[in-house]
């Protein structure tokens, strides 16, 4: 990658995007998949696509969805209805299809989300994004053990998550993504998915909510919005955010009514 004195608008491209650079091996895939517009994908195809059947949760081990301690909970997540009653509405259209959840830990806002879609009877899809390996404070901080059980190297998250989504009955609308956030918003980009709206609450490293802010600000469509969390919390988010608005020439809007000392932020494409 070239070196720029200033990132902006203009040369955004030459950092962050959510086009990838095919190597051979994709290209075999894109051409096998001919060149289309973007779509509205089925729970079937986004299932087909990614994990080869209907529903992934068909095929869990007994490991999962067999324990009442359950860490999601719809009502930890930090947005409230009306809040999140404004920012569907600044959807163009009030169109939700597919909603993209960029961090997602124990699942309690991707249970929020869901549960709102069904009491305001939006047949939204919600594709869950996350590593499920934790973040710097989850793997050095013994608070967060409980969450994380890593004594044999591998947290316990992912169970966390899965657990929760069954507990509450929430299979058929949430799909988790078990990848990285850029591959994840580079795999939707190469699906030609049409994505409505993106709430990002991943590890908030500085830098990181930058890149991903323009990886998937660029994967929505026009009229969608991306929103988040923690602005007041994480310096680092504040930081990218404002750099993000500044870079886009948008302000930042706010939403206050569930939280006025850490607002949920906002930017529409």
């Amino acid at each position: 990658m070239k070196k720029l004195n200033k990132i902006s608008i203009e040369n955004m491209s030459d950092w962050f995007t959510s086009k990838t650079d095919p190597d051979y091996q994709l290209k075999d895939y894109l051409s096998s998949k001919g060149k289309g517009k973007k779509f509205y994908p089925t729970y079937q195809q986004i299932s087909r696509d990614l994990f080869r059947c209907d529903s992934m949760y068909e095929n869990l081990s007994e490991d999962y969805g067999t324990t009442d301690n359950v860490l999601g909970d719809p009502n930890l997540a930090h947005i409230d209805e009306k809040d999140f009653t404004d920012i569907v509405n600044m959807v163009s259209n009030q169109k939700l299809k597919i909603f993209v959840e960029v961090g997602s830990f124990c699942g309690s806002s991707a249970l929020f989300f869901s549960n709102y879609f069904q009491q305001h009877n939006i047949n939204a899809i919600i594709i869950c994004i996350d590593t499920w390996c934790g973040d710097i404070n989850m793997w050095l901080r013994p608070e967060f053990d409980i969450y994380m059980n890593k004594s044999d190297g591998n947290p316990d998250l992912f169970k966390h998550f899965i657990n929760s989504v069954i507990k509450f009955g929430k299979e058929e609308s949430i799909i988790p993504l078990r990848s990285s956030s850029v591959v994840a918003a580079r795999m939707l980009e190469v699906l030609a998915y049409k994505i409505d709206a993106v709430y990002l609450d991943s590890a908030h490293e500085s830098g990181e909510t930058f890149m991903e802010l323009n990886l998937y600000f660029d994967l929505l469509r026009d009229g969608g919005v991306i929103f988040g969390d923690d602005y007041n919390i994480f310096p680092a988010v504040k930081k990218d955010v404002d750099l993000f608005s500044e870079v886009i020439n948008q302000k930042v809007t706010f939403f206050n009514n569930k939280n006025s000392k850490n607002p949920i932020w906002m930017f529409k494409k």
